[in-house]
């Protein structure tokens, strides 16, 4: 019976000394874990951020045409005759700056929550120092560098000419549709390193 002690105890001593190994390790994988839980942390609150501002700023597009239409019918609900040009135009101009306040909310909504995105990559890309890949720091480049021409088209929409607004929209809803796919590209980057 006694040979039978020695043996278990020096099994249970190898199985705990293992785990105590096993734990040294985790502490740093726990940290990396809480650090990235908070990361995501942020850019959900940031994203949510977005949304309320994103939903304030139509808002507030909604009430300036809605108070436009009024002052320009006169206050009466009625709609505006075909013999008052000056009413009508000031109705279409109220229509199309209210069209360009909402996509110009909208694409900055869209841009906020893209840049809460970048953040958290570029802060995961800086943690991780050289253990980053040069195709996660260039892919997080290309994300700067379209992020400019976004914001470049953004600035320039309020003085698009009439005629042109369709065509600028298009242009600016396609190039955050390009940013949107290399801020997806870099997370893969950035995936890449983190496993």
């Amino acid at each position: 019976m006694m040979t039978k002690r020695p043996v278990l105890l020096a099994g249970l001593f190898s199985i705990s000394l293992c785990s105590l190994v096993a734990c040294a390790g985790d502490p740093a994988k726990q940290a990396d874990d809480a650090h990235d839980a908070e990361l995501k942390s942020e850019r959900k609150q940031l994203q949510n951020t977005a949304d309320d501002r994103g939903e304030t700023r139509v808002k507030a597009a909604e009430i300036q045409r809605d108070n436009t239409d009024a002052v320009a019918t006169g206050g009466s609900s009625a709609p505006a005759t075909k013999n008052n040009a000056s009413t009508n135009a000031t109705l279409a101009d109220a229509k199309l700056t209210e069209a360009r306040d909402i996509v110009r909310a909208k694409a900055t909504e869209r841009l906020e929550k893209l840049d809460a995105r970048t953040s958290e990559l570029r802060q995961l890309v800086d943690k991780a120092g050289g253990k980053a890949t040069t195709a996660s720091r260039d892919a997080l480049k290309t994300v700067d560098t379209q992020r400019s021409l976004v914001t470049t088209a953004l600035d320039q929409l309020p003085r698009i000419a009439n005629d042109d607004f369709k065509q600028a929209k298009t242009s600016l809803e396609s190039q955050l549709d390009t940013l949107d796919g290399l801020v997806k590209k870099a997370a893969s980057e950035v995936g890449k390193f983190k496993k």
